[in-house]
């Protein structure tokens, strides 16, 4: 996919029946062109090897519009911690098909996150602070464990009142729904916002 799209990876967790991707680009539709090339493909792949036919997924993906800054960084850990909550593992380093190793520096080569667009979407400037920070912060993230939050995955958009507020007014008010959930206490080099949603009414 981001070979053939103008789409960057910045997180990525794949686990036993679903997959969770952090993307970014200047154009949606490229996301979703991108999103129909990786259904596409892994069906293509899996019916040559079962020799069956029909999709790999039950169902169409969902696209969450999220903020940049301090909810794009609140994203990251919650991909992150995907099998933790599941309970398969204690820590997001035991779990290698995610892009934990390539966030905490561990690997270097090989990447499929896109980190000059991801430093400029969470606000830093330098890939070794950023490191630094997540290390920093999944350390804490540890020690202050929190449960499964379903507005990631089933919301429109996740960011500030005025954020959110900007992206309603292109969907009729009574398809959707202004919803604010608790603040959360952050690591170090974040400050802690309200978090608002956008849902469909």
């Amino acid at each position: 996919m981001i070979k053939n799209y103008k789409v960057s990876v910045l997180d990525y967790i794949i686990t036993s029946n679903h997959i969770h991707l952090l993307v970014c680009s200047d154009d949606i539709n490229y996301i979703s062109n991108g999103m129909q090339f990786v259904q596409g493909a892994m069906a293509q792949k899996y019916n040559r090897t079962k020799k069956r036919e029909g999709s790999f997924w039950r169902d169409r993906y969902h696209i969450t519009l999220i903020e940049n800054g301090y909810h794009l960084t609140r994203c990251l850990f919650y991909i992150d911690f995907n099998m933790v909550r599941a309970g398969v593992v204690s820590h997001p380093e035991e779990w290698h098909w995610s892009g934990y190793d390539e966030l905490s520096g561990r690997r270097q080569r090989y990447r499929l996150i896109d980190f000059e667009s991801l430093l400029n979407c969470v606000g830093m400037h330098e890939s070794s602070k950023f490191i630094d920070w997540y290390n920093n912060t999944m350390k804490d993230e540890l020690n202050n464990y929190h449960a499964r939050k379903e507005f990631w995955s089933s919301s429109l958009a996740v960011g500030s009142k005025e954020w959110i507020e900007g992206l309603a007014v292109y969907i009729p008010r009574n398809k959707r729904e202004l919803s604010k959930v608790n603040s959360e206490v952050e690591g170090k080099a974040m400050e802690a916002q309200s978090t608002y949603l956008l849902k469909t009414g």
